[in-house]
């Protein structure tokens, strides 16, 4: 739990210890017992989130099998969040857009996450072409889950990642076996990882890597936020646009480039004399 989490809870049992000494269900004298407790301070940040690039998805599409793959193109080119790709049905794509209605996590269905996620999301030519190819692989199917078990039910993605997903990006790059089958195969060589193949660093990452990609392009904050169907554009701009070293690179060039003219409107001033280094 985050802290300002851990303080709500504080407070509301507080209320209720509130509550029970005003009804004469708790000893007066000993006072509310919750307003001894401290909450601690604040855990350190962990490892920084991580966003593919474009050029990591194609690289992770052009080695998963489907539906894995459009699995993580949905992810990687409309930006849903693991449970909404779940909780699609065929009902929800139109061919032009996706709409997303609801949310499954851990078996259980609801609402999508918030207001502002329940919404629709414009589908690009390159994920169309997958949306319809898996349809025909599915046979052409017009209702049901957009990704099912072999029962009909929505897939757990967790099966996707460690039966499709995780053995085609972890494979040796001499024998290029997965490495579950490079320990069963009892191979003469120790198990290399491919390191042309990008690492697997979640299904969030997908939705990271638009908005970094979309920003990159030189999309406005605002309409990233409205693609991600976010209610607070600071939680885009904090938590998913991630900005790439070459984008620090062309703004530093764009100082460097704009130099002459700072110095001829009289922006930058000459050091003073005495400020100067000695020679």
């Amino acid at each position: 739990m985050t802290r300002s989490t851990l303080v709500h809870l504080r407070n509301l049992l507080s209320l209720v210890f509130d509550d029970a000494e005003r009804l004469g269900l708790l000893d007066k004298s000993q006072g509310n017992p919750v307003r001894l407790v401290r909450i601690p301070k604040r855990a350190p940040k962990g490892e920084p989130t991580y966003a593919y690039s474009l050029r990591e998805l194609e690289m992770i599409l052009a080695v998963l099998p489907e539906p894995a793959a459009t699995v993580c193109g949905v992810a990687g080119y409309a930006g849903l969040r693991r449970s909404e790709i779940r909780g699609l049905r065929w009902e929800d794509y139109d061919g032009q857009r996706i709409s997303i209605n609801r949310s499954i996590w851990e078996g259980f269905t609801s609402e999508p996450k918030s207001e502002k996620s329940k919404a629709s999301v414009p589908v690009i030519p390159r994920l169309r072409t997958m949306l319809e190819a898996h349809r025909l692989a599915c046979g052409n199917p017009k209702t049901g889950p957009m990704f099912a078990n072999s029962a009909g039910k929505p897939e757990n993605l967790n099966n996707v990642l460690n039966r499709s997903i995780l053995p085609a990006l972890n494979r040796c790059r001499v024998c290029r076996k997965p490495k579950a089958e490079h320990v069963l195969a009892h191979v003469s060589h120790e198990f290399l990882r491919d390191d042309n193949l990008p690492l697997w660093h979640g299904f969030h990452a997908f939705r990271r890597g638009l908005a970094t990609s979309l920003y990159d392009l030189g999309v406005d904050d605002f309409m990233i936020q409205q693609i991600l169907r976010q209610a607070d554009v600071e939680t885009t701009r904090r938590h998913y646009i991630k900005p790439l070293p070459a984008q620090s690179v062309a703004a530093m060039a764009k100082l460097e480039a704009g130099l002459p003219e700072l110095c001829a409107d009289g922006a930058l001033v000459q050091m003073p004399a005495a400020n100067k280094l000695p020679a």
